[in-house]
């Protein structure tokens, strides 16, 4: 149902310049953002607020996508989320 579908979704990265692309990647690899159990972005230790302001955008990008995908397959918005953050928490 919603995992399957959400496979078919494109990354976000493709909606950032390269250099957000790079500031997400290091920030992620630093800790400074992580994987929400909402499959949303959040914050962690020394995060500026360069760092809040991407995680916003990307946080924004996400609802977009999952929005579109709740209403295609029409699933509850809740279970695109759980489905997304299930797979981005993966390790």
């Amino acid at each position: 149902m919603a995992g399957a579908c959400f496979l078919a979704l494109p990354a976000w990265g493709e909606d950032l310049a390269p250099q957000e692309v790079v500031t997400f990647r290091s920030a992620k690899a630093a800790g400074m953002l992580r994987e929400g159990e909402n499959g949303y972005l959040e914050p962690g230790p020394g995060l500026d607020a360069g760092g809040r302001s991407l995680m916003e955008r990307v946080n924004a990008l996400r609802r977009e996508r999952y929005v579109e995908l709740s209403r295609r397959e029409g699933v509850p918005l809740e279970a695109v989320e759980g489905a997304a953050a299930a797979r981005l928490r993966r390790p």
